[in-house]
Order: C-alpha cells, then structure tokens, then sequence
C-alpha cells in the first residue's frame, strides 16, 4: 500500500513537471493561426481539437517566441480572436466565446477609425500598399493612395494591423487612432525585389510571368560600353553572340530561339518606355563599310552607368500587351532616377587596356616554303619570279606573324562618369554624364569615342495626387574603325615585304599589302536624342490617369573612303580614291494614355489597366551618294568630288492601339493576370491592318497553403505558373505589301520608262503570329535562402512571311513575299535559374547563382520546300523538315586516297555532288547546328569587411565552322595556313586548277573537317573591389569610395580550331580587357 502510493505520487509529479516544463520556441512570419496551433501542438504533444471554421475569416499573423508555456502560445495565437481555451490531460479545446449583449455593445464602442502613412527608408510615400485590420472573424482592408496615406474605419483596438508592399518587407503594428507613419524596410528576399514588367512593376514573387531581371550594381561591375552585353551568361533562355571584337560592334540576341527565317529577328527594346531601334546603325543609311562585318550597336549610345536595372521579358504573360512588336522578346531599360535627400555627387574614373584575347598559329617561314616548294614539286613546275615571287624574290629569311602585326597591340581605354542628384518632399533630380574612349588594337589611331549626358526631373504635388516624370538623353558617338579584314591578312605568305627601303608601302604582284587597308576611312557618326515625359493624376482613390509623351531621334552619318594612298600604283585605279557617304534623320513620335485601377475586392486586390499608343515614324535619307577622288586629303569635300551616284529618299509610317490588362491576387495564394491588344499598322494595305494579340497567365503559390506549411516546414516559397497567348512580329519592310517600280535601262525618245520590279501583294501580308506556352514551377527553400525556378517553354509561329515560288510565269515574276500557309518553326526548351546564399557569417558572405537553358529549334513544316532556295544547301545553310533552321551541312570526310581527301557517297549514284541528302540534291548530310545545345552561366560573389570578390563563367556548347572552312585557297597555293594543316597527309600543290587543290576546296574544306566543336566556357567577368573607411572618409568630406581592379573576357578554355568560339570564322576576336578604377560619392 505504501509502495502504491509511493509510485502514485511520482507519476503524478512528472505528469505536472511534464505539463508545465514544456516550452514552445516560435518564429514564424505571416502564416495562419490553423499552421501556429498545429505547430504547438508538434512541439507540445498535446492534441487541439477546434472547428475549423472559426478561423476562416482570420488574418495571417507573425509571431515570435522563445521558451513560452503552452498558455502563452496560445494566448499570442488566438488572444485577439473572440475564442477561449481549456487544457484537460494533454488535450487543448478551443471553443467560440459566449459572448453577452454587454459585451457586443463594449466591443461596438471599441471600434475606432484608424489612418496613417507607408513610407519607405528615405521617406517616399508608397502608393498601392495593402492595409489590412484583423479581428476575429472581421477582416478589413484599406490601398495606400498616392501620398502612401490610408483610413480604415470601425477597427476594433484589439485587432492586428498588417502592412504589405512589393519589394517591403511586410509589418505588423497595434491599432491606435493614429497609427502616423510607418516605415517598411526594403525586402531582403529576392523574392520581393521589385521587377519592372509592361506598363507596372510586379515582383518574383507574385508575377505570372517569365521575366529576368539584372540590377544596376551586377551592370556597373562590368567594363562594357553597351548595357545590353552585361547579360551575357546571367539570363536562362537569353543568349547572346557578339559579331567581333572591333570596339562599338554589335550583337546578335536570341530569346528562346529563333521564331522566324526572313523576317527581323530583334527583340523589341523600350527604354523609359521609349520604343528603341536595335538594327546596326549603317542600316539606317544603306552604307556597308571596307572593315569587319556585323555593324554597330545604336545601344552604344546608353551609360551602362545610367541603368537601373534591365528587364527581359520572355513568355507571353510577359510580352503580348505588346502586340505585333513583342514576338522575338521584350528588354525594359530603366534609367535611374534621383532620390530624396541632399545633394550627392557621385565620380568615378577607370582606365585599362585590351588586346586580342586569342589567336590561331599559322605556318613560320621555314615551313610554308617547304609546303611551297613541295607543291611545285608535285606538279612538275619550276619556281619563277612570276609564278613564286615568294620562293624567288622575297627575302627567304624574311617570318611575319602577320596577324601578330595587325592586331597584336594594346588598345587603351578610358571611361569617366560624374552624377549630381538629390532633391526633396516634392521635388527629385538626377543630372549625369559620360565619357568614353576605346582605341583599337590594330592601332590607336582607331577608336570610339562617346559623349554622353542625361537630366531626370520628378515632381509631385502638395497633395501628391499629381506627378510628373520627365528623362531626357542626350549621345554623340565618333567610331572610326580600322577598315581591316582579317581573312585577307591570315592567308599573306610569312616573308613578304611590306616595306620599300624609302619606307613607303611595298607592292608585289598578286599581293595586297595589309597595312594598306589602314590607309583608308571609315567614320560612323551618330547622335541621339531620348525623351519622355510622364503625368499622372489621381482622379479618385485607386483610379489614376497617366500619359506618356515620347521622342526619339536618331541621327547618323557614315562615310567609307577607299584612298589613293591604299591601292597599289601599278593598279588600273590608282589615280582615283572612292567614296561613298550616306546620312539619315530617324523620328519617333509616341503618345500613350492609360487609366489604371486598383480596388480590394474581398479578400483579393484587383488591378486593371486600359491604354492607347499613338506612334509617327518619319525616316529621311537626304543623301545617299557614290564618288571618286583625286586627292586624298578632299576625299570629302562635295565640290572636288566626282559624283558619279547620288539619291535620296523618305518614309513615314502610323501604329495606333488599345490594350488593357487585369490582374487579381486572392488573399496572395491565387494570382491571375490577362492580356489583350489590338494593333494597326500602315505597313499593311488598307483593310488587312488590324491584328488582336493576348495572354493568360496564372499562378498559385501553394507554399501559403496550410496543409503545406505544417508538412513542409523547409519550404519557404513554391509557386506554380502557367501562361499562353499570340503574339506578333512586325519587323517587316514597309509598304511591302504595295508594288514597287524601277526605271527603265534603255530610255525612249529621251525618257525612261517605268517597270513593276516587284509584285503586289495586299491580300497575303500580314504579320507573323507566334503562340507561346510557358509552364515554370518557383521555389524556395530554407528562408528562401535557396531560390530555384524551372521553366519548359514552346513557341510555334505559323504562316511565315517568305518568299512564295513558284507562280504563273505569264505574271512576269518568279516569285512574290507573303505569308505562306501552313509552315511553321517550334522552339522549345527548359530554364532554370537558381541563387543561394552559402555562408552570411563573422562578416563574410558567399553567394552563388546559376543559370541554364538548353533550347531546340525546329522547322516544323514548309509546303513547298523543294522548289524553294532553302532545298540544295549547297552553299551552306539550307533547310530540312525537322531540323533546326540553323543548319550546318557537309559531306562526310571519309580519310586520304594516295595522299587526296575522300567524302562519303550518300545517295550511291558514283558522283559526289554538293547538295542536301535529305532532300535528295546530293551528297551532303546535315552535320549539326550553329544553335547552342545549351548555355548559360554560374556567378559567385564572396564579400569579407570591406572586400568583394565577384566572377562569372560563362558556357556555351554548340558546333562550328573552323578555320579551314573560311580559307579558300588550297595548302601549297601562293597562301598560308594554320600550323595544324601539317597534321593531315595532304599533297601540296601550287596550282589551283590541280586535282589536290581542288579536292581540298570542294571536298575537305566542305566536309565535316571543316566543322570544330565550338563549346566554350569563358571567364566572363572579374571584379575585385575595396571600399575605404568611413574613419579614413569623414576627414576629407568623401561618403563612400572605392577602389577596384576589373576585367573581361578573362580566360577562354575551349578546342576550337579557330579564333574566338563565340564570334566564329575569320573576324577580330572577342577581347581582354582589364581596368583600375576609383568611385566617390560626396
């Protein structure tokens, strides 16, 4: 018996030591009560049972608690709801209050209006913030207006007061009559960072849409001189491919694959909303200069230090409120803007040094000669001054790298910036300006040269219900490029003279004489006017009315010049230089009014946006002329010039719209965003010049679901989203649907007659429409400290504008463009985009991000395609059902026969003909694509006290043609060759007609030996920087200075038998470029 009640007063002492020793540890950020009280429950042991629909109507609360008994858990969870609790053995009832005539009367008399402020850090009102007042079952909800101002009326004082904004953190605040200011903190999680999208901002973490952003300070780490290149290895499903390393060139940019085959294939650039031209600038003027292909860039005219932020719009949630214009992608550029605070002078100077990062190793001296004299050998001839200068006349001991020669110096480059912004309540301003100077390393007598300045002005009324915004940019660029082509250097023999014993130019027969080239000119001057002005009005709360008044004007001028001093005297021209000059005028007038709405509709926020655009283009070409000259040093001076072309020309053309969105956000779990517009364009005929376009795009973030959260306590964010609309391409000729005349050779009695030079086509001209299919699945884990996002995309454009053969030869032409029926290019593929934040602790940090799309083209269908120009292949490209539209086709190498290359007879008919196998015109087969298999990119960033390291690698894994593919003369020829020609048993011969020489042009050099593996990964960018002391800083007035070493294009590991992977063929190679600088802010 004593024992019994021994053991019976034990057990009860560790059931009540059990009770009240457990302890609740809780941090948890706006979840539901539900998911709090389960979670105590977990931690406890003990068991809840309540009804579930007490809390349907409840807010989201964040709590925080540190070793609290079981009550005070609960007591924090449910004290502001009219519930009540009891605890009996282990088991917590929670029951509706019973609540008295009296005690409604007293909760009635609580009740309070309530108002206050949202603000951010510095200040600035925050409009459209949501304002939501929780008590039991009672859920109240309030939209900051343009001052950041709200009321909620009949707030019960024991209610929650949640504050929420994109790009904020959200906060919770006691209820007061007046709650005055409160200031949201910018949002850690980059998750809620702010991501501009058409017409608005969104946030990763609410858009529909696939959007990838990149900030000003990833930019500003770059040494570039156009923004749009710093997205090179940081975007999934953005690639781009730059054309060569001459400075100011431009760039080829693919957004989820190539959607069409003779109709333009930029993206549509907006910057500050400004609609903004891509093309290379001597497009605009019809002027193809004597130097490297591929043009120059007009984005040259953007500071990258002006850049907020670029945005670049991919799916068709994202881009088809831009109608007829977003088909190929979207890139938003956002200016930078002056903030509220006293005046800051920001400074910063760098300066560096390029030179050609790779090179190919030609043939020395020594054993060119030996292939030379092998050559003559086999065919029996003997070496002459006039069939082997180069065995016979040049100096023999004579060994010129030549390429070294031409491009082997040190450009220099120099780039200043100075910004002055500040402003208060009502008033902002930023005002910068740029300098740039890049040198070429063929020589510093070639550079780019780039003025640039810009004035941003804000301004907001007393009652901040009216707000303008107005950017103007100013740019004036000079590139003078060395006028070189490297193909025409790489073949040179090794020991030719350049030089006369007087110094002058040397001139041997059959040769050019490289240095020659440098003698003539190429100018490319441009300058650029950008300028918007935004005002908006608050008509009522949550109605605003907004208009956009826009200009662009673009003015270039280019001149190429082939001089006396370049050619050879002994020439049938020498006595004459040529010129040829061409300017043009480029306006763009564009008005665009919009209504937007923003109302809280049950427990949901609903946006809406209804828009116009008006735009006038107007193109003048004053003069586009051709001319000859005597004297070099008048080569352009109009009345010493012997015109012997000339012409002008100008077009205009209209596009008007309307367009509207809406988008509802149900209590931040269900998200659902449409689309529409309706484009006309004067580049269709009258009647066809309307196209409807449009989206929709949803998304559920099921990590806000319950059930989720109290299962998956490790994941903090998981989005599901989808989308699917139309979009279109207007990047056709204007007035391409209407005829088109030519004079007449021969004229009659004096007067020339007129010609239909190509055929009208009004009925079958129209744009082409791309439907676009995104699915993409974000996540977050670990207090989002890893963020993973994977997308599967599928964009078919069908009807295709092309050129349409064959027809009714009685019409007189082979051939008219229209938009044929029934083919169609598919693109698809998977993204993938992931950051992490490896270690934030002891005042070092380490984050990475990642990202990788591997995308596939395909020409789905091409009725026709036999009788097209696309079937034979023969010289390269061509197509194929099926395949990608980028072919690369040859024969295949199949070895040596006694010392001759051998291909592959495909179709068995005895004969080796060049042409497609799979569509029966010969013997090629297709060997790959020139589209990457996949690329992408991998970005760390390590920052210890005042140190940051930050590098990118760059991968790309694609096929190429090689070097041998783009020399067009036989080893043993008057040529060199690269070193590695010695590893094949070729037989070398001198004479181009010779059974080798030809077997090695039409049948080595086309065959799959003339394709290389161009995969790459690249050391993109470097940047290590240091910033000083505030304690060094004070004494000299400085707020914030850096120091730091920056470079490009670092390191480039590939097996690529050629110059420069990404560029291909034989063009100047990307370059090195490495940079000291300092930044101070005053």
């Amino acid at each position: 018996m004593k024992l019994t009640f021994f053991l019976l007063v034990i057990s009860l002492v560790h059931v009540n030591a059990a009770s009240y020793g457990q302890k609740i540890t809780l941090n948890k950020k706006d979840v539901s009560v539900q998911y709090l009280l389960d979670e105590i429950g977990r931690q406890s042991g003990y068991d809840f049972f309540y009804d579930a629909n007490s809390f349907k109507r409840t807010g989201r609360l964040s709590v925080s608690l540190k070793n609290a008994s079981i009550e005070q858990a609960i007591n924090k969870c449910i004290g502001s709801l009219p519930l009540t609790f009891s605890i009996e053995n282990k088991t917590v009832v929670i029951r509706q209050k019973t609540i008295s005539v009296l005690d409604r009367v007293v909760d009635y008399l609580s009740n309070i209006n309530i108002s206050g402020v949202v603000v951010d850090g510095p200040g600035n009102p925050l409009p459209g913030a949501t304002v939501v007042a929780s008590y039991g079952n009672t859920r109240l909800v309030a939209i900051t207006n343009a001052k950041g101002e709200f009321v909620l009326k009949g707030v019960n004082e024991k209610a929650i007061i949640t504050i929420s904004c994109v790009g904020f953190n959200s906060k919770q605040i006691d209820v007061t009559a007046n709650i005055g200011t409160v200031v949201l903190e910018p949002a850690i999680s980059k998750l809620d960072e702010v991501s501009v999208q058409a017409y608005g901002q969104t946030s990763k973490r609410f858009s529909t849409g696939n959007i990838s952003t990149l900030k000003s300070d990833e930019i500003a780490k770059q040494p570039i001189s156009n923004p749009i290149l710093a997205l090179a290895g940081r975007m999934s499903g953005v690639y781009i491919k730059e054309s060569n390393g001459t400075p100011g060139s431009n760039f080829d940019i693919v957004i989820q694959g190539q959607n069409t085959i003779q109709a333009g294939k930029l993206p549509l650039y907006i910057v500050d909303g400004i609609p903004f031209g891509g093309k290379p600038i001597e497009n605009t003027v019809g002027v193809v200069s004597s130097g490297e292909g591929g043009g120059f860039s007009p984005l040259n005219s953007l500071s990258p230090n002006d850049i907020e932020s670029i945005n670049v719009l991919k799916d068709a949630d994202a881009t088809a409120i831009y109608g007829s214009r977003a088909a190929n992608g979207v890139i938003l550029i956002t200016t930078k803007k002056g903030l509220k605070g006293k005046t800051t002078i920001d400074a910063e100077l760098y300066s560096g040094i390029n030179k050609v990062g790779r090179t190919v190793p030609m043939l020395n001296a020594e054993q060119y000669l030996s292939m030379r004299t092998q050559g003559f050998a086999y065919d029996k001839i003997t070496p002459t001054p006039l069939n082997a200068p180069d065995l016979t006349v040049f100096n023999t001991g004579g060994d010129i790298d030549m390429l070294k020669l031409m491009t082997g110096n040190n450009g220099h480059f120099t780039n200043a910036n100075l910004t002055v912004s500040g402003g208060e309540q009502n008033t902002q301003f930023l005002l910068s300006g740029n300098f740039r100077k890049e040198s070429s390393v063929v020589s510093n007598d070639f550079s780019d040269e780039k003025f640039q300045g810009r004035f941003n002005l804000q301004h907001q009324s007393n009652n901040r219900r009216f707000k303008v915004n107005a950017n103007v940019s100013l740019a004036k660029e000079r590139n003078e490029p060395a006028a070189l082509i490297l193909s025409s250097v790489y073949n040179l023999p090794p020991n030719l003279p350049l030089y006369n014993d007087d110094s002058s130019l040397a001139w041997q027969t059959g040769y050019s004489n490289p240095l020659s080239s440098l003698k003539n000119i190429n100018k490319y001057n441009s300058f650029n006017l950008l300028a918007n002005m935004g005002l908006s009005y608050e008509i009522i709360k949550g109605l605003n009315f907004k208009t956009d008044l826009q200009f662009n004007n673009i003015n270039v001028e280019v001149t190429s010049a082939i001089t006396r001093a370049s050619k050879n005297p002994a020439s049938s021209t020498a006595g004459t230089g040529s010129l040829t000059y061409s300017n043009s005028y480029n306006e763009l007038y564009q008005v665009e009014p919009q209504l937007n709405y923003s109302q809280v509709l049950g427990k949901g926020k609903l946006e809406a946006l209804i828009g116009a655009t008006y735009q006038y283009t107007h193109n003048v070409q004053p003069i586009f002329m051709i001319g000859t000259f005597v004297n070099d040093a008048l080569y352009n001076d109009i009345g010493s010039l012997n015109v012997t072309s000339k012409g002008s020309g100008e077009s205009s053309g209209k596009y008007a719209s309307l367009f509207g969105r809406i988008n509802y956000n149900w209590d931040k779990k269900y998200i659902v965003n449409a689309s529409y517009r309706i484009d006309g364009s004067s580049r269709f005929a009258p009647g066809y010049r309307y196209g409807k376009f449009g989206s929709i795009g949803a998304a559920w973030i099921f990590s806000e679901e319950d059930f989720l959260k109290k299962e998956l306590s490790w994941l903090s964010f998981g989005k599901l989203r989808s989308s699917y609309g139309s979009i279109g391409n207007d990047q056709i000729s204007g007035n391409g649907y209407a005829s088109s005349y030519g004079s007449t050779a021969v004229p009659y009695g004096g007067v020339s007659g007129l010609y239909i030079s190509k055929l009208a086509n009004q009925l079958n001209y129209s744009w082409e429409v791309t439907k676009k299919f995104n699915l993409s699945l974000d996540l977050g884990f670990f207090k989002d400290k890893v963020l993973l996002t994977g997308s599967f995309f599928r964009n078919e454009t069908n009807n295709l504008l092309m050129n349409i053969v064959p027809i009714a030869s009685q019409s007189g032409f082979t051939g008219y463009t229209g938009n044929l029926s029934g083919t169609k290019v598919a693109n698809k593929g998977f993204e993938l985009e992931l950051s992490t934040v490896n270690l934030n602790t002891g005042g070092f940090s380490w984050r990475t991000s990642f990202n990788f799309t591997a995308p596939k083209n395909e020409l789905v269908s091409y009725p026709g395609l036999e009788n097209s120009a696309y079937a034979s292949g023969a010289s390269g490209g061509g197509m194929v059902i099926g395949k990608s539209l980028n072919l690369l086709n040859g024969y295949i190498f199949t070895g040596f026969e006694n010392g001759l290359p051998t291909v592959k007879d495909i179709n068995g008919d005895g004969k080796i003909t060049a042409g497609l196998s799979e569509n029966d015109r010969g013997d090629f087969v297709v060997l790959g694509t020139s589209d990457p298999k996949f690329y992408g990119g991998i970005n760390n960033s390590l920052t210890y006290k005042g140190f940051q390291l930050d590098f990118l690698f760059q991968f790309v894994e694609k096929k190429a043609p090689n070097i041998y593919r783009d020399l067009v003369s036989a080893p043993g020829n008057n040529s060199n060759f690269p070193a590695s020609i010695l590893d094949y048993p070729f037989i070398y011969s001198s004479q181009s007609s010779s059974d080798a020489s030809k077997t090695y042009l039409n049948l080595f050099r086309l065959s799959d030996a003339g394709f290389s593996d161009a995969s790459f990964i690249r050391l993109k960018n470097v940047s290590l920087t240091y910033s000083l002391s505030e304690n060094w800083l004070k004494p000299i007035n400085v707020r914030r200075a850096n120091v730091y070493l920056r470079a490009q294009n670092l390191l480039t590991i590939t097996n690529y038998n050629g110059l420069d992977p990404e560029t291909v063929g034989l063009t100047m190679p990307l370059l090195k470029l490495v940079t000291i600088g300092v930044q101070a802010s005053f």
